[in-house]
This record gives structure tokens, C-alpha cells and sequence, in this order.
């Protein structure tokens, strides 16, 4: 049974900073002074600010981070947590309440949500921008304070968690999906493939994400595969051997193709049938009495496949 938490993002109100002592407001961006939004931001807008900043450029430094920080830290506030039984294992693993999970979740959800490409067009440029710049003649110093007022509205939240819920969704499927080529696959070049894919995607999350684990799972189900997968022999005659792959009962196909080496036999010549290999070969050298027997080794992503057949 699945459980929803809704974790709710909950706003604070800026406490505009005081000006320091020795310091004299000697400039700011409008005549008037401070504009009403500074202390009360309107509806459907975000207030940053930098304060006591020593250069402009740092001060507008400072709001960016902040306001990328704040829009991230709205939209993984308001994320959906699914509680299932995998999840409560997880929690019970790690010895966590549940509370602890959904806030290691909501922590992890922030720095994702920050490398969103939506993110790419956040500038300050689409806000209102307030500064001040003050002076102390005795020591010569100056710093800056900056507001920006940012239009997000509710909608545009909503937005932004409906695409990173999505962006989510797609990550998780796409580790279910391989993870499942390991009880599906009818050829060896799936397993390899989800492995592939699987190795990919780890690249492209963050260290520490909680996912890779999940990613690491997965590919060891896979690998498992070829622990399981053996070569069984059809024929086996004079000069000549078919075989094929065959896994937990079933007749699994490859386009990789085996290696040979033997005790005796030389001049290895294998062709694939349908889904069987047929391999002939000389057997010259081989005499009565010896061990006369022939390794087929099969080399995949994951693994290799081998089989030791003694020569009739």
C-alpha cells in the first residue's frame, strides 16, 4: 500500500538590514528611496536581497545564488514523497525514521531541482532591481545593498514541480525498465545494453544520490545473468560441435560470437545457425587416450560464458 506525504514549503519574511554604523547612504537606484516591495513583497513575486556586499558585482552575485537557492528549496518543499514497502525497507536499512527520509529526500530534491534547464533562464534582468551604496568617508569603505523583486507565482511552481516530478519519473522507470531486462531478455545484447544505459545514468546524477544504489542493484541483477547463462551441446561428433546459450531453461540468442582453444583440436571455423553455433575444426593432433577437450568462451559486457566439452 502506497502512503503520499506532501511536504509543504513555508515562506519567511526578510528582515531588511540596518544600515551600519559610520556609514552614509550616498547613492541608490531611486530617488524616492526604497520601494514598497522591499518591506512587502506583491503577490506572485520573490524577494532576495544582498546586503552589506563590498561591490556590486558581488552583491548581484549573492542575490543569483540566493534566488536559485530559494526557488529550488520551493519546489523540493513542495515535492510528493511516495511511502511503499520498498521505501519502508530503505528507511528501516538505514536505520531512519520516516520523517528523517522525507527530509533526506527533500535535501537531495534541492540540489536536482538547481540543475533543472528551466533554471537556465533565471536571470535578475526579469525581476525589479533596488540598490543602495553606502559610504565611510573616515575609512573609505563602502558596501552595497540589493534587492531584487522576481516574478514566481504560484503557477510558475506548480510548473517546475510538475517537470521535475516527471524528470523524476523518468529516472525511475529507466532503472525499473533495464532492471527488468534481467528476467525478460530473449538475447545477450539486451543485458548488455541495460548495462550500458544503467552506466550512463549513473554519470549523469550526483555523487551520493540515493538512485546510484538503485543503479548498482540493478546492474549486479544483470551480471548475475551470466553466472547463470551455460553452453549446452547438441552434437558433438567428430570434427564438428553445436551448441547454443541457454538460460534457466530457455534458448537464448547473441550476436557476440565465441572463442575457441583446445588440447589438440586447431583451425577453428564457427558459423551461427538460427539460434545455434556450429563449429568445425581439425582434429589432427587429438589421439586416443589423451585429454582431447575444447573450451568455448563467450565474452560479454558483464561477464564471460564458458564451457569445457571433452572430444567423441
Amino acid at each position: 500500500m502506497k502512503r503520499l506525504v506532501v511536504i509543504l514549503a513555508l515562506l519567511i519574511p526578510f528582515a531588511v538590514s540596518a544600515q551600519k554604523k559610520g556609514y552614509k547612504l550616498v547613492e541608490k537606484s531611486d530617488s524616492k528611496g526604497r520601494p514598497s516591495w522591499v518591506l512587502s513583497p506583491r503577490d506572485g513575486c520573490m524577494l532576495v536581497q544582498a546586503v552589506e556586499a563590498s561591490s556590486l558585482s558581488e552583491a548581484k552575485d549573492i542575490a543569483y545564488a540566493t534566488l536559485i537557492s530559494d526557488i529550488a528549496k520551493s519546489v523540493s518543499s513542495n515535492i510528493t514523497v511516495t511511502i511503499d514497502h520498498k521505501t519502508e525497507e530503505l528507511i528501516r536499512e538505514k536505520g531512519m525514521t520516516e520523517t528523517e527520509y522525507i527530509e533526506s529526500v527533500k535535501s537531495e530534491a534541492q540540489l536536482r531541482v538547481a540543475k533543472m534547464p528551466d533554471f537556465q533562464g533565471i536571470t535578475l534582468s526579469n525581476g525589479e532591481e533596488y540598490i543602495e551604496r553606502y559610504y565611510n568617508k573616515k575609512l573609505g569603505l563602502e558596501y552595497y545593498n540589493y534587492y531584487v523583486l522576481y516574478p514566481f507565482s504560484r503557477f510558475d511552481l506548480e510548473k517546475l514541480i510538475d517537470k521535475y516530478n516527471a524528470q523524476e519519473r523518468a529516472i525511475n522507470e529507466r532503472i525499473e525498465r533495464n532492471k527488468n531486462v534481467a528476467t525478460e531478455f530473449v538475447r545477450t545484447d539486451e543485458i548488455d545494453a541495460a548495462l550500458n544505459d544503467l552506466g550512463l545514468l549513473a554519470k549523469e546524477l550526483e555523487d551520493g544520490d540515493s538512485r546510484i544504489a538503485l543503479i548498482d542493484n540493478a546492474k549486479n541483477q544483470l551480471r548475475m545473468v551470466y553466472k547463470k547463462l551455460s553452453v549446452f551441446v547438441v552434437d558433438n561428433r567428430r570434427e564438428r560441435m553445436v551448441f547454443k546459450l541457454v538460460y534457466d531453461g530457455r534458448t537464448i540468442t547473441s550476436s557476440s560470437m565465441p572463442m575457441f582453444s583446445s588440447t589438440c583440436a586447431q583451425q577453428f571455423d564457427c558459423v551461427k545457425d538460427g539460434d545455434s553455433y556450429i563449429v568445425q575444426f581439425d582434429e589432427s593432433y587429438c589421439y586416443d587416450g589423451d585429454d582431447n577437450t575444447v573450451k568455448i568462451l563467450f565474452k560479454f559486457k558483464g561477464g564471460t560464458v564458458t564451457k569445457n566439452v571433452t572430444l567423441r
